[in-house]
């Protein structure tokens, strides 16, 4: 832009060249100069926007509003001073000026007589205030063409703020067993101190603006949490949130293990579980209650054959909800048998009854059979074998026993039958005799 004589020489009238940066929207632009390159009045000046180079052929540019001023070259004068004020912590403060000399007035706020970055109008509105900020000076200085001038220092005082809350905590609802956290936001000026209560008792060492309770019981619900906010200058007390504890379902957390042992012995079958109390145990053998076995573990005390393969399962509850083991099978090993008295051999007179018999321990059932010189006789399967009457043939028969069972088989040591025959009897006895001797002539 260029303001200069209209007509030859051309001669500036003080703007000669001052550029300004156009945009495709509406946008204001100010200089300020001395004129210059004449004396008393001209009637004679032009304004002249030179666009080239950067203007294409048929660019179109629109200028509206073009407006000289005469600015006075009066210095600047503060006829209203800025006036010290007082806030509480966390709201702002403002201060303002006037000042005469111009319209080209420029201005410059300063805190502490340092300048605040982009304060430059006539009035200044701080950010929130702390109490850091309390005795600070704050003051404005005014500016154009012709000089300078200061205001006076306007002292700003804040006042400490009582604590408020501005987020209050929130009522929770949790499992027995878990920890619930409460929450609270206060604003006010610090140090703020918290004090945490339950149903309106102080909870020792809760002094955080959160709190989290210990493992919560069932006795816990329905307490209400609220928390007391102080500071110097007042204090604040929350709402109260509530806890609610709900029971815990039984959950099975050691299942029953099978267990092996041999006949005679104690089978224990146990499960552990958690969930709130009190829980209620059943144990069940093949899918069939059990009387009275209501408690973690149940025993057998003395196992059998026939306990073997069968199952055993707990289902565990409580007022809300049930959890049934895994089932838990018991394995039952027997005992082989084992001869205590081994058959005897025998010696009868023919015609007399003879039986063998043996003693056996082990696992029942104990299955008997009798052998005749290694042959298997036909129905003697018990631990007893008797002959009704012997015969002189029977003589030198061997006897023995096989006994077994599901878990092994015992052969008896052999017995031997010896059978006499009749011992001589007198069927008449013999009779006196009387003998006569005759003497006779003997002739020749």
């Amino acid at each position: 832009m260029f303001i200069h004589k209209h007509g030859l020489p051309y001669s500036s009238y003080g703007v000669d060249g001052t550029v300004a940066d156009l945009t495709t929207s509406w946008t204001s632009f100010s200089i300020e100069f001395t004129a210059t390159g004449f004396s008393g009045t001209k009637t004679d000046g032009r304004l002249r926007i030179w666009l080239a180079p950067t203007a294409a052929k048929n660019d179109k540019f629109y200028f509206d509003d073009v407006v000289l001023t005469k600015i006075t070259s009066d210095p600047p004068s503060i006829t209203t001073q800025p006036v010290g004020t007082t806030v509480a912590e966390g709201q702002s403060a403002s201060f303002s000026v006037v000042a005469s000399g111009g319209t080209l007035l420029s201005f410059q706020w300063q805190k502490n007589s340092a300048s605040i970055p982009g304060a430059t109008s006539s009035a200044y509105t701080t950010p929130a205030t702390t109490i850091a900020d309390s005795g600070s000076n704050f003051r404005c200085v005014v500016s154009n063409s012709a000089g300078t001038i200061t205001s006076n220092s306007a002292i700003l005082r804040v006042t400490g703020r009582a604590p408020s809350i501005s987020s209050q905590p929130v009522s929770q609802a949790i499992l027995e067993g878990q920890t619930a956290t409460f929450a609270v936001v206060a604003i006010g000026t610090a140090p703020l101190s918290y004090q945490w209560q339950r149903n309106s008792v102080t909870i020792a060492g809760a002094t955080n603006p959160a709190y989290t309770t210990p493992a919560a019981a069932l006795t816990d619900s329905g307490m209400a949490f609220r928390c007391v906010v102080t500071n110097a200058y007042g204090s604040a007390t929350s709402s109260s949130a509530v806890l609610r504890v709900n029971p815990v379902p039984p959950t099975i957390t050691t299942e029953p293990s099978n267990i092996t042992v041999t006949e005679g012995q104690a089978a224990t079958f146990s499960v552990t579980a958690t969930g709130s109390l009190p829980l209620h145990y059943q144990w069940r053998r093949n899918s069939v209650n059990i009387d009275g076995a209501t408690s973690s573990s149940v025993t057998l005390d003395t196992t059998t054959s026939l306990d073997t393969g069968a199952g055993f399962s707990c289902i565990v509850s409580n007022g809300c909800g049930a959890d049934t083991s895994r089932g838990a099978t018991l394995t039952v090993l027997g005992t082989p048998p084992s001869i205590t008295s081994h058959p005897q051999s025998q010696s009868v007179t023919v015609g007399q009854s003879v039986s063998f018999s043996i003693v056996v321990s082990g696992s029942l059932p104990l299955n008997y059979q009798w052998q005749r010189n290694g042959a298997v006789i036909p129905q003697a399967t018990s631990s007893t074998y008797a002959l009704a009457a012997v015969a002189r043939a029977d003589s030198g028969l061997v006897f023995r026993c096989i006994v077994g069972n599901f878990a092994g088989t015992v052969t008896s040591n052999p017995a031997l039958l010896t059978v006499f025959g009749n011992t001589p009897s007198i069927l008449r006895q013999p009779a006196d005799q009387t003998w006569m001797k005759v003497t006779a002539p003997c002739f020749p």
